[in-house]
């Protein structure tokens, strides 16, 4: 017998809810094809939708990651930079204590005897011998001109260490660049042609550079960058250049030491002035025209000045260069 419901209608027993619930992502009956019900499945949909959204902005949170990053490393550079241009102690260059003036008298009968002796080699004729000055980075002649010359056959430098100031700067003068860094390029050509240099090419050199050099096209030279390679691994047996994240390894020469080694191969004879670094006495002027301390010195980390001391002092000894001032060596 089917139980009959009150008012005449047929009542039909109900299935358990666990044998009537439709299985994960399973469509519904076709007799209502325009209705879906809610599912696993929305769930399932969901979550894909989630996981492509959120590799959609990877992108864009790398990138923010990678200009955090840049800017972290620009600020510790600027602070770096700021404190060297800081901290530089600086020396008293009106104190005489500096200078002893024996030594400066001995000095100028020393260098009188050396250049007024004959020329090397003998069968060079006098209308061909010929006295270069080599003058390096910003070394001014004005107002030290008594004491240093007012002569410079060849300006060489680096583009931090040119002259800001056009006086330094003579129509015949050769100035020789040597260049380090994919920038000193661009620094160069907008020098030769004349041009303003980017503002963001600016931002690679480690301190200001010349604007203009008011010299023509013809009168610039580049060092060949064998006279550095020679200079740094083969004199003084430096270590290759290696990626570091942080410090210098002390394998740059300086500009003084490359200059007396294309010296050598230019010349027949070199002659040194104002050429050493008495690390004995730190608080003695670094240059004749800055208040720079020769203290300095201890805390570069681009240059090895006592292996390139070494060095010079070997040559003075041997005979292949003269020591003029005594800096290095003292023959007098």
């Amino acid at each position: 017998m089917r139980p009959e419901a009150t008012g005449g209608a047929e009542r039909r027993p109900q299935k358990p809810r666990s044998q009537a619930a439709a299985p994960a992502c399973r469509g519904m009956p076709t007799e209502f094809p325009s209705v879906k019900l809610r599912s696993d499945c929305s769930r399932t949909s969901l979550q894909w939708y989630t996981r492509t959204q959120n590799k959609m902005r990877r992108p864009s949170v790398l990138l923010k990651d990678i200009l955090k990053c840049t800017l972290v490393v620009f600020g510790v550079w600027l602070l770096y930079n700021l404190k060297l241009s800081h901290t530089v102690e600086e020396c008293d260059m009106k104190r005489m204590d500096y200078v002893d003036p024996d030594h400066i008298k001995r000095a100028q009968r020393y260098a009188q005897q050396v250049l007024q002796k004959e020329c090397r080699p003998r069968f060079a004729k006098k209308a061909m011998a010929q006295l270069f000055e080599h003058r390096l980075n910003s070394a001014p002649i004005e107002g030290y001109s008594e004491h240093v010359g007012n002569k410079t056959t060849i300006r060489m430098t680096y583009p931090e260490g040119a002259p800001l100031s056009e006086v330094e700067y003579y129509a015949n003068d050769l100035f020789v660049t040597v260049l380090f860094k994919s920038v000193d390029f661009k620094w160069l050509q907008a020098m030769i042609k004349n041009e303003t240099l980017p503002f963001w090419v600016r931002l690679f050199f480690w301190k200001q550079v010349a604007e203009k050099i008011p010299l023509q096209a013809k009168h610039f030279r580049i060092l060949n960058p064998l006279i550095i390679k020679e200079t740094a691994f083969d004199i003084l047996q430096y270590s290759e250049p290696q990626l570091r994240f942080w410090g210098q390894d002390k394998n740059i020469p300086t500009i003084g030491v490359v200059a007396i080694v294309l010296a050598t191969h230019l010349c027949d004879e070199v002659s040194l002035a104002g050429f050493g670094y008495d690390l004995s006495r730190p608080r003695i002027p670094l240059h004749y025209f800055d208040s720079q301390c020769m203290g300095a010195m201890n805390f570069q980390a681009m240059h090895n000045v006592t292996t390139e001391t070494k060095f010079l002092l070997k040559l003075i000894k041997e005979g292949v260069v003269k020591d003029l001032s005594g800096g290095i060596h003292r023959e007098f």
